[in-house]
């Protein structure tokens, strides 16, 4: 069988590609993270975080993945994934809460 192999955003992909799994305990710079991977983690935090802030979901995430603080890096990354979640209609901010739509 002949897979294919496609660049996105900076990270290779399998095609068709499966299910995103998310990897922690992490050892990985935020660099090699891919968005993809924090999206998913960032929607299930949220799913079980009900009530939360968007600056409390990122400190989440970053004592998640095993980061000591939420440096400029981290912080774009995790901003990248928030706002991707919002254009993708998977979750929205009501009252300053993060909601799981």
């Amino acid at each position: 069988m002949k897979s294919e192999i496609v660049m996105h955003k900076g990270f290779l992909f399998p095609v068709p590609t499966p299910e995103i799994i998310i990897r922690i305990p992490n050892t990985r710079k935020i660099d090699h993270i891919s968005i993809e991977e924090l999206e998913t983690a960032m929607l299930l935090v949220a799913s079980k975080r009900i009530g939360s802030t968007k600056v409390s979901l990122i400190q989440e995430m970053t004592r998640i993945y095993g980061f000591n603080r939420v440096g400029e890096k981290i912080r774009i990354a995790m901003n990248k994934a928030y706002a991707q979640l919002q254009i993708n209609g998977k979750i929205e901010e009501i009252e300053g809460k993060v909601v799981v739509l």
